[in-house]
């Protein structure tokens, strides 16, 4: 999964969206108009994958999910609170997800999104198709899917920012005799790197302006 993606080819994406309950704002985002492009960039870090969703072209931030396996873990995803458990089955990376909110289990019970990485052959881009299948109240489903070719490789400057995130001190240990007081009012004086900071964070031009 490591490595940039970027969006190729969807089929039934707006239709599953609608029967999932997705407003008409939230699935512009989700389908990009024209001239736009989705990117994932996949990492890995103490074993468990994140995947960083940018959408060019716009302002909007970009979307981090991670995917610990064999873990139910609690997730907030296209608005909703889930339930989300990951696993691997058969080299698939398999997302099963519940909602939280008893009327959404009402409408929609459980998603599951299979995602699988293949090759293609000597000298073709490697592929990765994502089929999302959705059950719904009535018993049917709603299955869409998405297919990305891999461009490259994941910035080094992208894993260090991670790296250097996960080695920060957790913020709200009890103070010590010793400790630096930072209560108080700051003004800031100067800034080292600050644009390069946010640029591997995936923050577009616009934004950091």
């Amino acid at each position: 999964l490591g490595g940039m993606w970027e969006l190729a080819s969807s089929e039934g994406v707006d239709t599953f969206l609608k029967a999932v309950g997705v407003g008409w704002m939230r699935r512009q985002y989700l389908i990009p108009l024209a001239g736009k492009k989705v990117v994932q960039m996949w990492t890995q870090l103490d074993g468990v994958w994140q995947v960083s969703i940018t959408v060019t072209g716009t302002n909007a931030e970009p979307k981090i999910e991670s995917f610990p396996i064999g873990s139910a873990t609690t997730d907030t995803i296209n608005g909703d609170s889930v339930v989300k458990t990951s696993m691997w089955e058969d080299g698939k990376l398999v997302t099963t997800m519940v909602p939280l909110d008893a009327k959404r289990v009402a409408q929609v019970p459980r998603i599951v999104i299979v995602r699988t990485v293949y090759d293609q052959g000597s000298g073709a881009k490697k592929r990765m198709t994502l089929m999302a299948t959705a059950t719904l109240a009535d018993g049917s489903t709603a299955v869409c899917t998405r297919v990305f070719e891999r461009t490259g490789s994941v910035p080094s400057t992208q894993l260090r920012v991670q790296k250097t995130l996960k080695e920060l001190p957790k913020i709200g240990s009890t103070p010590k005799a010793g400790d630096p007081d930072f209560t108080g009012k700051w003004q800031l004086s100067n800034s080292t790197n600050f644009d390069e900071y946010l640029e591997a964070l995936g923050v577009n031009w616009a934004k950091r302006r």
